[in-house]
């Protein structure tokens, strides 16, 4: 059984809805009706230009995009609110769900972490069954990026709801997906979860294609007795990629690599993506930037030959 909640555009209309209160002129409201009644007069229409003086343009612009945008605000919370709740019933209801992806956009309200306790607090059994999950970044770390990028960096910590799940859940899902590009992501998020034995890959799926990044970077490190082996890691990845495709999903796979890896990572594809015809469209090999390589725990006397 398969639970998912699909990600709706219901929240990104709403944003825009602010150009669409009145007192908006009609014929910049909706051209096509002011056409008609042109037309039935027997005159040619022309759309009325926008003003050519910079400043009442941009007046006109402001005045147009500001008007009730706090109605609007709010609306977008309350969407919010009810697709999580929603998430959170269908999470309760769906016991033995295989796979749970979470909805990417934080809710900003306490719901998102809400429904992380609800899987936390599963017994074995209904735990056991879900192999693949996927988490929006927001419940991974909390940090805010530009403060952390630019003043004092932060040690990653982990919310205390998903150090709860990972504690008591590692042993049964086998892959967790992040729906956020490796240089998006917070210093000490990745190593954090591989030292916790998760298996991550990243991953974005959208209308008209999927991408799934492979991180064997990651695993494997001597340093790192504690993670798991590649070959393992990619078992893992091979089970993901074969479950996409049973959804009718053929993800494009990126296969981030330390240079010291590149001849098990060779060896180990054909095992791993050659039982899968048809699965995976294409398989892109690439060496991880110096910065992901360092915090993945390789030594830095072996640098990158090009950064990512």
């Amino acid at each position: 059984m398969f639970c998912e909640f699909r990600r709706t555009d219901c929240t990104d209309q709403v944003r825009h809805c602010a150009v669409f209160y009145e007192p908006v002129p009609e014929n910049i409201l909706d051209p096509n009706r002011a056409r008609t009644d042109q037309t039935d007069r027997g005159q040619q229409y022309h759309a009325p230009p926008l003003p050519n003086n910079e400043g009442e343009r941009r007046r006109m612009i402001y005045a147009i995009a500001g008007r009730r945008i706090e109605t609007c605000r709010r609306a977008d919370q309350a969407n919010r609110l009810v697709y999580w709740a929603n998430f959170y019933l269908a999470l309760e209801a769906c016991v033995n769900a295989t796979a749970v992806l979470f909805p990417s956009a934080s809710s900003a309200t306490p719901l998102d972490t809400a429904c992380l306790e609800l899987l936390t607090g599963r017994d074995a059994t209904q735990a056991a069954h879900i192999a693949f999950l996927q988490l929006p970044y927001s419940l991974v770390d909390t940090r805010n990026r530009w403060k952390n990028e630019w003043n004092n960096p932060q040690a990653y910590s982990p919310p205390l709801p998903l150090l709860a799940f990972i504690n008591k859940a590692v042993n049964t899902f086998r892959i967790l997906t992040l729906d956020q590009d490796a240089t998006d992501i917070g210093a000490g998020v990745l190593a954090f979860l591989a030292d916790h034995g998760v298996s991550v890959v990243l991953s974005a799926v959208e209308s008209e294609f999927s991408r799934v990044e492979a991180l064997p970077v990651l695993y494997g490190v001597p340093s790192k007795k504690a993670r798991k082996s590649v070959a393992r890691y990619f078992d893992d990845v091979h089970d993901y990629v074969r479950w996409m495709d049973s959804n009718h999903r053929h993800p494009d796979v990126q296969v981030t690599y330390h240079v010291s890896q590149k001849d098990i990572v060779l060896s180990t594809l054909p095992q791993t993506f050659g039982p899968i015809p048809s699965e995976v469209k294409t398989i892109t090999l690439g060496v991880a930037s110096q910065r992901l390589a360092q915090e993945a725990g390789w030594p830095t006397s072996i640098p990158a030959p090009w950064p990512r």
